[in-house]
């Protein structure tokens, strides 16, 4: 499986970690994995209850219930 770059907003500005996404697996259950595994380590994403999460790639969002591939 690839590693991407994921970039987040925080109080800080922008951050990047790396997380391994399966091409195989809808992104959502993914995404909310890495969401768990910044918590974990911390990680405060900048926003408030009423933002919405989105995944982008190349500038467009993508259909989260639907695999990378």
């Amino acid at each position: 499986m690839p590693s991407y770059t994921v970039e987040v907003m925080t109080e800080q500005g922008a951050q990047r970690f790396p997380f391994t996404i399966d091409h195989d697996r809808p992104l959502l259950p993914q995404v909310t994995q890495v969401l768990e595994e910044l918590r974990q380590r911390g990680v405060l994403l900048k926003g408030s209850h009423t933002d919405e999460l989105g995944v982008y790639w190349d500038g467009r969002e993508l259909d989260a219930t639907r695999a990378a591939a």
